[in-house]
């Protein structure tokens, strides 16, 4: 692979892990309601409902699956490496992805419980035997993984739709929390470190009814399969040599389709959502939209930083590449500040700020790993936790 490669991974990379942080800081920073339901809290301010569209459009599933998308290719680039080098390729990937398993598994369990790392650690020890298909057969295995998401989706919508939600012990706290359960849940995370762990891992939580069971299994389930369809997509393309060639100029009339029809499916989700006062019973149309809509932008904007990369704005979108190679370590970065600023041990503003004031911190915290990234590869080639990972996983 030649240089202009790497650095478009690296940029778009970079593009993935800062977009990450306006969905993550909606749960770093409140209970897990306010990722689904902009009514949650502070829902009399027309800036809170502007804020969850940009995050719903823009942001939500896409920069995971623009994250996923690059570790398939990032996979493939890997296994090729080895392969070429005479060495088992099945050896390495499976240490690789078992360390990076532990990771997520400290993460998840001692810092934050929205951890990705060990979601994505699991998919590349699944994904392995798959990436001997071809280009065809990844994608058409990707697209029957989209189609059991919404099939999930449909199907929870059918459940939901069933349910009596009249009856408040019927009601998701997942989703439409009580002022009880939203106290409940501020009061265990401004707390000590260790009384937020036995919290969240308390078999006593308040996500207990048969509502939050659907809606939570689903999303978790669903994650798992995005990631993989993803995988396999960034797989097929890499087979294909997609990012050792510049874009096709012909490709640009696509870029246009893609991120305008996805928005269209978001935004349709979106204001369903909002026609419907955000009422449980409905989550899943809206949430269905958003899942067409997601392979559909993260495409679009694979295609369009890619045109940008060929084009003169090229030396000003280097200057993300640094974020890019120390995406690891800055993923649990982010983790680490969140958590200080919002969490009990920390500066305990867990449930104070609104969508708008979280806004000021996701730009300083951009800034701060931004500057931090920088800093760090001026004296080391890699981040620390990319350079402990390769070290175990020789």
């Amino acid at each position: 692979m030649n240089q202009a490669r790497i650095d478009d991974l690296d940029v778009i990379r970079a593009v993935a892990v800062f977009g990450l942080l306006p969905m993550n800081i909606l749960v770093f920073a409140n209970p897990l309601a306010a990722y689904f339901n902009p009514g949650v809290m502070f829902s009399d301010q027309l800036s809170t409902y502007l804020s969850h569209f940009i995050t719903f459009v823009f942001f939500d599933q896409k920069m995971m699956g623009l994250f996923s998308l690059l570790f398939g290719s990032s996979m493939m680039l890997l296994i090729s490496k080895h392969r070429s080098q005479g060495v088992s390729a099945a050896k390495k990937h499976y240490k690789r992805y078992l360390w990076l398993l532990g990771f997520g598994l400290l993460h998840l369990f001692f810092l934050w419980q929205g951890d990705i790392l060990h979601l994505y650690a699991v998919c590349a020890v699944v994904i392995y035997p798959l990436l001997r298909l071809s280009p065809k057969g990844l994608f058409i295995v990707s697209g029957f993984l989209w189609t059991v998401v919404l099939y999930a989706y449909a199907r929870l919508h059918g459940s939901l739709i069933e349910i009596d939600f009249s009856l408040v012990a019927n009601e998701a706290a997942s989703y439409n929390p009580s002022y009880h359960d939203l106290a409940v849940e501020i009061s265990a995370y401004q707390r000590g470190y260790w009384a937020v762990l036995s919290h969240v891992f308390s078999e006593e939580n308040i996500y207990q009814s048969e509502a939050d069971k659907l809606i939570l299994n689903t999303f978790y389930l669903t994650s798992f399969l995005r990631a993989l369809a993803m995988m396999l997509l960034g797989a097929g393309l890499y087979q294909m040599n997609f990012w050792t060639q510049p874009p096709a100029e012909s490709f640009k009339a696509w870029a246009y389709r893609l991120v305008f029809v996805g928005i269209l499916l978001a935004s349709a989700g979106f204001f369903y959502s909002y026609s419907q006062h955000w009422q449980t019973s409905t989550i899943a149309v809206g949430v269905f939209l958003n899942q067409l809509a997601t392979p559909l932008l993260v495409l679009g904007y694979v295609l369009w930083i890619r045109f940008l990369m060929a084009s003169a704005w090229r030396p000003k979108l280097m200057w993300f590449a640094p974020v890019g190679r120390m995406a690891f370590t800055l993923y649990i970065t982010q983790s680490i500040l969140m958590t200080g600023l919002f969490y009990g041990w920390g500066f305990g503003l867990y449930g104070t700020l609104s969508r708008p004031e979280l806004w000021l911190v996701i730009f300083a915290t951009w800034l701060t790993l931004f500057v931090l990234a920088h800093l760090w590869l001026k004296r080391f080639s890699q981040g620390p936790l990319e350079a402990l990972w390769r070290r175990l996983s020789r």
